[in-house]
């Protein structure tokens, strides 16, 4: 079985005479197939032993998104005979096991940039996984629920990497099963997302977004755009915005980074908080490192803009393929119809971790709206 249950990873404690504090603790388990070990939370970091399946650990502490988790092994005298980070999805899941109890390792990045030898590629990796929300975003969304925008409505606006209703529409169901991931519950029930954004199509680039030809939509108007009208019409007041395999093929980075720049200005004109997203590339497309200049476009764009920023590319790297299907442009989906986190998919298919960090993207925007709510309540 996949799973082992928590009266089996209990026997294996003692039979190993391992030490830990509570023998039912549900951050103790184990993995379901060897693990390398890491330094830190990422691939990047110096690879430091090997876990080998049913052999008992503690966890002691995850990074913010929560697919890495810090581990420590033991001795039956106590000493700690290995100590360092996993990949999560390689762990079999206590059914008590919730993130909200691991603390959170403020000090470690999600890389260690040192280790890159290429300067490129630093500054992805430089990028955490999932970045704060800024005090600029903040006033965005004040501005937005001031001018009628609903701030719990999330519409998106890209290409086919994200048209797909398994990128962020499962959210509208409620047949979730998270798993540890208890962290996300909130976000899910807070969020809603728009089911038919009129500015995300197969086929769309960023600069057709921008173009009238493409706003075929009878809800749009004369002249309006396909980015226009989806901001017009929905009223949301979050959009996620991907664009990458079209524009690989079709414009340099310098282009790009101007289209990518006016997607994102005509979103703050309109009060929306723009959610960029770093896209997986796979090594062996000819086009490779076109992708990668794409990508530094959107780390600087979003950092001059103060915007909230996905790294997926970089979260992505440790995964089978880079997250990617065999066409080695889309994500790979698990196959699942629903938000499942109880069975280590993140750390398998490209979907299920992109969901899982723009998840964690929403519940900090869900605090900053509360936040603002509250304030204004008590104003």
């Amino acid at each position: 079985m996949r799973r082992f249950s928590l009266f089996l990873i209990v026997m294996l404690l003692l039979a190993s005479g391992a030490v830990f504090a509570q023998e039912d603790d549900p951050t103790v388990t184990t993995s379901f197939r060897q693990a390398l070990v890491f330094a830190g939370p990422g691939a990047t970091y110096r690879d430091i032993g090997v876990l080998n399946p049913g052999v008992p650990i503690k966890i002691i502490e995850r990074n913010k998104v929560g697919n890495w988790v810090h581990v420590q092994m033991y001795d039956t005298d106590g000493t700690v005979t290995l100590d360092g980070w996993i990949i999560t999805g390689f762990l079999n899941y206590p059914d008590e096991l919730r993130f909200s109890d691991v603390p959170v390792n403020p000090f470690l990045p999600d890389a260690e940039t040192g280790s890159v030898e290429s300067g490129v590629l630093v500054e992805l990796y430089g990028e955490p996984l999932v970045g704060g929300i800024s005090p600029t975003m903040r006033s965005v969304l004040e501005q937005g629920i001031e001018a009628g925008r609903d701030p719990y409505l999330v519409t998106k606006i890209g290409d086919s990497l994200i048209v797909s209703d398994l990128f962020l529409n499962l959210m509208n169901q409620t047949d979730e099963i998270l798993g540890p991931y208890d962290t996300i519950a909130a976000a899910i029930d807070a969020f809603t997302v728009v089911d038919d954004s009129i500015a995300n199509e197969i086929g769309m680039a960023s600069f057709s977004v921008l173009d009238p030809m493409w706003a075929q939509d009878e809800r749009c108007e004369a002249g309006e755009t396909p980015l226009d009208c989806e901001l017009r019409v929905h009223q949301a007041g979050i959009a996620f915005v991907m664009f990458g395999p079209n524009d690989v093929r079709s414009m340099n980075e310098e282009r790009y980074g101007e289209e990518i720049t006016i997607i994102v200005e005509t979103a703050l004109a309109a009060h929306v908080v723009p959610v960029l997203t770093t896209f997986s590339v796979h090594p062996d497309d000819e086009l490779y490192w076109q992708g990668i200049n794409l990508n530094r476009e959107l780390v600087r764009i979003a950092n001059e803009y103060d915007l909230p920023l996905i790294n997926l590319w970089s979260a992505a790297q440790i995964l089978p393929e880079y997250g990617l299907d065999e066409d080695k442009v889309h994500l790979q989906n698990s196959g699942f119809t629903f938000l499942k986190y109880d069975s280590g998919h993140e750390a398998w298919y490209g979907m299920s971790l992109y969901n899982l960090l723009a998840l964690v993207t929403l519940d900090d925007l869900r605090t900053m709206i509360d936040d603002i709510e509250t304030n204004e309540g008590a104003s």
